[in-house]
């Protein structure tokens, strides 16, 4: 697994709960937003070199844009899911769910396994999970698209 991409997953990965919340945000409070979009300042210009601005025009730009991001978010979050499912170590999947799908802090986590496994052992599995992520991130040309969205 090429770094480049572990890194890309990995990223991907660490932003998977705040992407969970937009989309819970965006499909509880979309009407209220495009209300405030058009009504609020952001509709007025959406470039500072504007001259003028058509309010409706430019709110229904931006609506569009909040939409094009939710269908990102719905996008990669699934295929994270369904990525992290298809881990074939059950401690590997387990720890994964447990720190991304759950949102859990890795010290969480280590507390949470500590029973278990030792700590090596749960950063080890961490790593291979990670890794198998990657690579069916990679597979399924996830990694391929242009994520500068997230940064």
């Amino acid at each position: 697994m090429a770094k480049m991409q572990l890194d890309k997953a990995t990223f991907l990965l660490d932003r998977y709960s705040l992407m969970m919340r937009c989309i819970e945000d965006f499909e509880t409070h979309s009407a209220d937003l495009q209300k405030a979009i058009v009504e609020g300042e952001a509709a007025r210009r959406i470039s500072q070199d504007d001259m003028h601005a058509d309010k409706t025009a430019n709110a229904v730009i931006l609506m569009d844009k909040q939409r094009w991001i939710y269908s990102e978010y719905k996008l990669v979050t699934m295929h994270i899911a369904r990525a992290i499912g298809l881990v074939m170590d059950d401690d590997a999947r387990k720890i994964l769910d447990h720190r991304y799908l759950r949102g859990k802090t890795v010290k969480e986590v280590l507390l949470f396994f500590s029973g278990s496994m030792s700590k090596s052992t749960v950063e080890r599995k961490m790593r291979e999970g990670k890794s198998a992520v990657a690579s069916t991130l990679k597979q399924w040309e996830i990694l391929d698209r242009p994520w500068d969205l997230y940064s």
